[in-house]
């Protein structure tokens, strides 16, 4: 991938999928990830300066459901 922003992100999920397959609490806390309620009950998200990416993790699956800049989700 030549954009360095996409790269990021993707470096950035893939660490999180390491994180989570390991059980790996110090390595998870680096990221700032919170619980969604409401229509998003159930899901989480990370952020990456303004980049959100929303997933849930679903019997050890890590499902990415959309990856976008903060203002156009939720």
């Amino acid at each position: 991938i030549n954009d360095p922003e996409k790269s990021n992100v993707l470096d950035r999920i893939r660490i999180l999928f390491e994180a989570l397959s390991n059980k790996d609490i110090l390595k998870l806390q680096q990221f700032d990830i919170k619980n969604l309620k409401g229509n998003w009950k159930g899901y989480q998200r990370m952020r990456l300066g303004n980049i959100r990416i929303l997933f849930m993790i679903k019997a050890d699956e890590l499902i990415i459901e959309e990856i976008n800049f903060c203002g156009n989700l939720y």
